[in-house]
């Protein structure tokens, strides 16, 4: 630590909102609450007044949302669990869990949110938890996003600025501006050649139109989707599968960088550019992390029509020419989804009967061998990485969960 004047201590130690019975100075202090874990650095915050306004600087929130706090550090990465029953497809279940070989959970907690909506998964970035909510699963008319941190148990509520946007066909996304320490949300609104790129700033409290993406002839998408997958978000990019809308019709990903608000596109393999949607066979392409740092692309809802799933990950991000293909032998096992690829090199999978098991790759390349780490009832599945942090605390706009004190 540097050193501190006279006179910066005296405003440290005696300051206006200070207790007069503390001897560190605030710097100090500042660090060591950095250093613990978000629930007890959100119970310090009713020692004193002072400590609150400590906590709930913006500044204190930002650092802890860029660096995360060095206790969370330390610990072994969490992967966020999100899962609903076949019977009860509006009461969905949250946990944390350690990214180990046998998938051990953290903490839990049930949504907070009205079982009478179905909810959506968009994503989870920074802390916080993106839903969107429907009337109904048959319904396909968002009625609003929902951000939600778990930890603190607030959320805070995103309008579809007086329109509705079909689930089918649409690019939603969301993500973390690390530019501007913003969280944003990204979708497509209207058709053909009224799509606008909208996009809401969390910071900001508000939806507007990305002008850039919007001027000129140029078509603002010239893509559709099959169906509704929500965008993942590696490295400040969001990542979508979507056709080409055109002669070729080739299968791409979609990205769109949040800092510099713009398009662009990743190369799939060959093989993969040139699949065809199929409902008859459910057979559709999905996309998803790959170790934090780059994506992986593979044909899920396997059913006995494919025995064998591949997966192809790309082991450098951007660099076409370093996707690998990886095989599952699908017999018997029923695989529904295929969620992560774990830092100890095996596939987190979904499956019908088993719920959620980890397969071991072989030295054919081949993955065997499943290792159940959850038991089976599950109707769906979504699974991503999770960073603990205090985002929310300190918007205005955000609102508290009924009885979160009790999910401390």
């Amino acid at each position: 630590m540097g050193n501190i004047s006279s006179t910066s201590m005296n405003q440290c130690v005696h300051g206006p909102d200070r207790p007069n019975n503390c001897p560190l100075p605030e710097d100090v202090i500042l660090e060591i609450l950095h250093r613990l874990p978000i629930k007890y650095i959100v119970q310090c915050m009713a020692v004193c007044k002072w400590w609150k306004k400590l906590i709930t600087n913006p500044s204190f929130i930002s650092r802890n949302l860029l660096n995360g706090s060095l206790a969370s550090a330390n610990q072994k990465p969490l992967l966020l669990l999100r899962h609903h029953h076949l019977y009860s497809t509006t009461v969905n279940h949250y946990s944390l869990h350690f990214e180990n070989g046998e998938f051990d959970e953290y903490k839990s907690f049930h949504s907070p949110f009205s079982t009478l909506l179905h909810y959506n998964f968009i994503g989870s970035c920074n802390g916080l938890v993106c839903l969107a909510s429907r009337l109904s699963v048959r319904d396909d008319k968002i009625n609003n996003f929902i951000l939600w941190n778990p930890l603190i148990q607030k959320y805070y509520v995103i309008d579809m600025h007086g329109t509705t946007n079909k689930c089918l066909n649409t690019f939603i996304g969301f993500g973390y501006d690390s530019r501007t320490r913003d969280f944003k949300l990204v979708r497509i609104s209207g058709k053909g050649s009224r799509r606008k790129t909208m996009i809401y700033s969390v910071d900001k409290g508000c939806w507007r139109t990305n002008q850039k993406q919007n001027a000129g002839n140029a078509p603002i998408f010239p893509y559709k989707q099959r169906i509704f997958r929500a965008a993942v978000c590696v490295g400040g990019i969001l990542h979508s599968i979507a056709t080409r809308v055109g002669s070729s019709g080739d299968n791409v990903i979609v990205s769109y960088d949040l800092r510099d608000e713009a398009f662009g596109e990743v190369m799939l393999p060959d093989c993969i550019a040139r699949v065809q949607y199929s409902h008859k066979y459910h057979y559709c392409i999905s996309i998803s992390t790959y170790k934090d740092s780059s994506i992986m692309v593979c044909g899920d809802l396997g059913t006995h029509y494919f025995p064998i799933i591949q997966v192809w990950v790309m082991k450098e991000y951007g660099v076409v020419d370093s996707w690998m293909k990886l095989s599952i032998d699908n017999g018997g096992l029923g695989i529904r989804k295929v969620l992560r690829f774990s830092s100890n090199d095996k596939l987190l999978l979904f499956l019908n009967s088993m719920g959620l098991v980890f397969l071991n790759p072989n030295s054919g390349g081949m993955f065997e061998d499943p290792t159940r780490v959850e038991a089976a009832g599950y109707h769906d599945a979504n699974l991503c990485p999770f960073v603990e942090s205090l985002a929310l605390l300190d918007n205005t706009k955000a609102r508290e969960c009924i009885g979160w004190e009790t999910f401390l």
